[in-house]
């Protein structure tokens, strides 16, 4: 915590905002992390990275909507632990967003976005988490392309694909909805 609060420090951030953030979440994305990873030491070595990718962003995170800042801190941590996973596995990357995140049954680990009120945000959450987690940081939370590389670890053009296909596989979810598409 002492090199968190540091690095807070030299930031620029608020350090009592910071310690209430970080008290407020890190047992949520421990969860997450430990859901993934099996191993309590990798977990809490998950959250301490997430955070500090967390400080990089804190003051672009707006604090209002906490549905939001929940969803994306868990975000930055489930990715962290899951880049954690396959190097402790050494084995090519493995798509677990579509296999373990798709069933899991724990809501406190779960990415689910509450008050979702529109068919559009409803066709998002349906979408595997490896197209909605970079549809909902680009067009939810407004992140800029290099802003969820890094976030997520994979590299622009990665995401630019993501964001490409999740919005064909989004555009043919909505049609099947009756929801009318202009191009």
């Amino acid at each position: 915590m002492f090199i968190l609060l540091s690095l807070a420090d030299e930031n620029g951030i608020d350090i009592k905002q910071f310690e209430k953030v970080y008290k407020q979440y890190k047992n949520l994305m421990f969860s997450v992390s430990f859901y993934i990873l099996k191993d309590k030491m990798l977990a809490e070595d998950a959250v301490q990275q997430a955070f500090i990718k967390i400080i990089e962003i804190f003051n672009k995170i707006e604090f209002e909507n906490c549905n939001k800042t929940r969803n994306l801190f868990v975000l930055i941590c489930k990715n962290i632990s899951i880049n954690m996973y396959n190097s402790r596995k050494n084995k090519a990357a493995i798509n677990l967003e579509e296999s373990i995140f798709n069933n899991l049954k724990d809501p406190k680990s779960q990415l689910d976005y509450d008050n979702i009120e529109n068919e559009v945000e409803g066709a998002i959450k349906s979408l595997p988490s490896i197209y909605s987690d970079v549809i909902y940081c680009k067009y939810v939370l407004g992140y800029s392309n290099s802003e969820i590389s890094k976030l997520l670890n994979i590299s622009v053009g990665n995401v630019r694909q993501r964001i490409s296909r999740g919005k064909e596989k989004l555009r043919k979810i909505l049609i099947e909805e009756g929801v009318e598409i202009y191009e």
